[in-house]
């Protein structure tokens, strides 16, 4: 008997994750199929199976079976087996497995196959239990599932419980498991509200960052590389090992700086873990600096010998702005950045939205409305709204220096121009302002735009880059 390639991932995360406002109901979502790979390997240790892990993702975990006859047998017991875990059976989950055949990544190849082909065949949102007298109420939450406890229904109960109870237990497991570090015991903030208010901080005051990171052609690096079990499983341990690296020296920085914290606590919320997709909240005032010591660390991260890049997408906005829509915006992107990046030799870029109000959430980042906002917008290729991530320490250093040598007035007046007028009366305004500078305040004026790209201080977009960033990077506090 050969053996089995056993693959499990939880799917539909729009309807189960990122289907609410309720922020403890999404992290526990999200914390809840992070143990996938756990539960999954209890189910299979039930039968007498003992199992090995070659990956071990935010919501997907492949496991090699000693010699088994029954691959689709064995399958359909461990889905059983979920479909009675107390949380895990609220979620959609597909379990396939293929018997191997020798040549690994075939069977790697077929057993995901198997798993999109169960995808496309469930529905998007695990049907839930009806209970007797609860018929016509829904979840206050969701507004989609039937309320059965109280207001909310089974499946927001649960998540919310365990996004309340499990949040702090993440951090210490992760970086126990993946950095070989022990004892940690952090706080965090557990409300949006919390991790955005600071009155020292001015107009950012109640505003957030979302930031969405995604690896750069990480499939493709596993399909080329991974082709024994051995270095599948090398490839997935050696990415989470450097990403929980990043965590662990990430919550050291926090400690050490009081502008991270509210109280004891920390203003750090994880939405998204592992594979090679992360999703963070933070304070508005920390956005660019977590994405930035992010860029800088990742920089170094390879893969089975090979170097990994990646894009990220960075929201500033109100706290009170609906999650699921900036998470899409923040997806949507980091997608831009990647579509740069390809023709880049996969550099890691980013790029980001300043929202002052909610007039731009749920509008798609397509070229229509690109070209429509931003008049200097010409495609994917030389798209000036995606910047390099390594380029974000110059630009921070450079922004204090901005700040004194170009008044907002002169700023908004060029940017105005920028994206109402033409692009010719946007190059005039910008010409009248460098006229008006004296010849130490134009050198600096153009070292700080210089910052943001080869050549920027001719361009129009650096212009539209520092209006929006001036109060987002290197913030200043109220002075008292």
């Amino acid at each position: 008997m050969a053996a089995i390639l056993l693959r499990a991932e939880g799917v539909n995360l729009s309807s189960f994750v990122f289907d609410c406002q309720d922020l403890s109901t999404v992290r526990g979502g999200g914390l809840i199929l992070l143990d996938l790979s756990d539960a999954v390997e209890a189910e299979i240790r039930a039968l007498g199976i003992e199992p090995m892990a070659l990956t071990r993702g935010a919501s997907q975990a492949m496991f090699l079976i000693p010699e088994s006859s029954d691959p689709e047998g064995l399958a359909k017991k461990i889905e059983i087996g979920l479909s009675r875990h107390p949380q895990l059976r609220h979620a959609t989950i597909c379990v396939d497995a293929v018997q191997c055949s020798g040549d690994f990544p075939v069977d790697r190849a077929r057993v995901i196959a198997r798993n999109r082909w169960r995808q496309l065949r469930m529905g998007a949102v695990a049907y839930p239990r009806l209970h007797q007298g609860q018929e016509g109420k829904v979840c206050s939450t969701d507004f989609l599932r039937p309320a059965v406890r109280g207001e909310y229904s089974e499946a927001t109960h649960v998540r919310r419980t365990h996004g309340i109870d499990q949040k702090h237990h993440f951090y210490e497991q992760e970086i126990a498991t993946y950095a070989g570090r022990t004892g940690a015991d952090f706080q965090f903030t557990n409300e949006l509200t919390d991790l955005a208010a600071s009155d020292v901080w001015g107009n950012l005051n109640g505003k957030m960052a979302v930031i969405h990171v995604d690896g750069n052609g990480i499939g493709a690096l596993q399909r080329e590389k991974c082709n024994t079990w051995e270095r599948q499983r090398e490839f997935s341990t050696g990415l989470r090992r450097q990403q929980a690296a990043f965590l662990s020296s990430l919550l050291d920085q926090i400690d050490k700086d009081v502008d991270w914290k509210s109280g004891d606590r920390f203003r750090l919320e994880t939405l998204l873990w592992g594979g090679d997709e992360i999703i963070w909240v933070v304070p508005a005032w920390r956005g660019w600096e977590l994405l930035r010591l992010f860029f800088e660390n990742a920089a170094r991260w390879s893969l089975l010998g090979t170097g990994i890049t990646h894009s990220a997408g960075l929201v500033f906005c109100h706290h009170k702005a609906p999650i699921h829509e900036i998470v899409r915006l923040a997806k949507d992107l980091s997608e831009m950045a990647k579509r740069k990046g390809r023709q880049q030799q996969e550099k890691n870029l980013f790029a980001y939205q300043v929202l002052e109000s909610f007039d731009h959430i749920g509008q798609p980042m397509d070229q229509r409305y690109l070209s429509g906002r931003y008049p200097f917008y010409s495609g994917d290729v030389s798209n000036p709204l995606v910047l390099e991530g390594l380029r974000m320490k110059p630009i921070a250093e450079a922004m204090p220096r901005a700040r004194e040598a170009i008044s907002k007035k002169k700023l908004y007046e060029v940017t105005k121009m920028l994206m109402t007028g033409t692009k010719e009366r946007a190059a005039e305004a910008a010409q009248r302002a460098w006229k008006r500078m004296d010849a130490a305040v134009a050198a600096e004026a153009h070292a700080c735009l210089d910052v943001f790209g080869e050549d920027s201080s001719r361009s129009l977009a650096c212009w539209y880059h520092l209006a929006e960033l001036v109060d987002y990077v290197a913030p200043e506090q109220l002075s008292n």
